[in-house]
């Protein structure tokens, strides 16, 4: 489904890879390094959001919420889910 959401990790992944859900690798000249997807995700989605002074980054005075991720996978799973500071998941 074109209208579907697509999970950010895969997003993220596939953007690095440049692979498509068959393998074959489409224009890697074109990859994008997972860090700057991570930054995208973060820091550019709460400064297009007008959230940059409470979210974004783990900067004192910020919300603690955050995920620890797992790059063994392809493409990354969550680890662990903190909000406020506390650890939500597992």
């Amino acid at each position: 489904d074109p209208c579907a959401p697509v999970p950010p990790m895969w997003c993220a992944h596939r953007g690095e890879m440049r692979t498509t859900a068959n393998g074959v690798t489409l224009g890697a000249d074109q990859s994008v390094p997972f860090a700057d997807w991570l930054r995208a995700y973060t820091v550019g989605a709460a400064s297009a959001g007008g959230q940059s002074a409470e979210r974004g980054s783990l900067t004192v005075g910020k919300r603690a919420d955050f995920v620890v991720l797992d790059r063994s996978c392809e493409p990354p799973t969550v680890a662990e889910t903190w909000i406020a500071g506390t650890r939500v998941f597992p």
